[in-house]
Order: C-alpha cells, then sequence, then structure tokens
C-alpha cells in the first residue's frame, strides 16, 4: 500500500507565502467590513464549527494517520484554519468588542515576535511532554505555549531597542 500525502498545489511564495495572504485579506476585511452581511455571531459560530474540523483534523492526522503513514501537520494554507482566522478576525471587525481590548491590542501589537518565538515552545515542549494522550498533549502545548510567549513579549517589550525591532510600536 502506497502512502497518502496532503500538501498545498499552489505555490504563492512570491506573495509572501500563505501568510502574505492573511496579511492582505485582513486589510481587507478591515477596509470593506460592511460589504461583509453575516451576522457577528453567525461569523463566531462558523469560526468556532471550523476551528472544531481542524482540531478533529488533526487529531485524525495523529491517530490514524501514524498507521497509514500519514504525515500532516496543520499549517496556515489549511482552508478550515482560513475561514476559522477570517471569521473570527470579522466577527471583531463588524463589532465593538470592548471587554478585554486592551489585551487584544497587544496580542496584535505583539504577534509578530510571537510568530517568530512560538515554534520553539512547541518543539520543547512536544518533547519533553510524557503525555500519550496526542488530544490532551495539544490542548497542554497551546496554553503552555500562549502563556509563555505572552511573557516573553512582555520581557520583550522592557527593551525598547529589540521592541521596536518585533512589536508594532
Amino acid at each position: 500500500m502506497s502512502a497518502l500525502t496532503i500538501g498545498s498545489l499552489i505555490d504563492l511564495s512570491f506573495t509572501g507565502g500563505t501568510y502574505g495572504i492573511y496579511v492582505v485579506t485582513g486589510y481587507i476585511v478591515k477596509k470593506h467590513s460592511t460589504m461583509f452581511k453575516l451576522n457577528r455571531y453567525v461569523l463566531m459560530i462558523i469560526g468556532l464549527i471550523c476551528l472544531f474540523l481542524l482540531i478533529l483534523f488533526q487529531y485524525w492526522t495523529y491517530e490514524a494517520g501514524a498507521d497509514r503513514n500519514l504525515q500532516y501537520n496543520v499549517w496556515y494554507n489549511n482552508a478550515l484554519l482560513f475561514i476559522s482566522a477570517f471569521s473570527t478576525f470579522l466577527f471583531f471587525v463588524k463589532g465593538v468588542y470592548k471587554k478585554n481590548i486592551k489585551y487584544i491590542t497587544w496580542m496584535s501589537r505583539v504577534s509578530f515576535g510571537i510568530f517568530l518565538i512560538h515554534y520553539l515552545f512547541i518543539d520543547s515542549l512536544s518533547s519533553i511532554l510524557p503525555i500519550a494522550n496526542h488530544f490532551l498533549k495539544t490542548c497542554i502545548i497551546f496554553i503552555t505555549t500562549l502563556s509563555l510567549c505572552n511573557i516573553f513579549m512582555i520581557l520583550i517589550e522592557k527593551n525598547h531597542k529589540i521592541a521596536r525591532m518585533i512589536t508594532y510600536k
């Protein structure tokens, strides 16, 4: 039996890659958010459903895919991740979300720094956590990585020279 390979068929490297698509889409959504007629809460439900399906898909590739020599890690070119991110972003753009707005603003400002360091934490944690259940391990790694990235970026912001290079200040 041959191995099944899942991958992107489109090469978008000249446009900044898939990350560039996210940035351009975010800009378009921010500028033209009124043309999207969906209710904010419908958008959030779409985003949560896609996130749930994405988690199930990733879990399936870990569990069932290992037996079939199928190896795939969710990356930014996954349509479910894109739809989830798009819906969540549009949810926040369409409404005035005042609760925790300072944290959301801060997260958006330091997102590039988090992007640069998050994989270091994921890689380190996944090799030292002695948990066999992939779903539980993924949840723990997500929460711990987000927390460690936040702490790291708070420390980075203390040094204004470094902070200017990797945050949007």
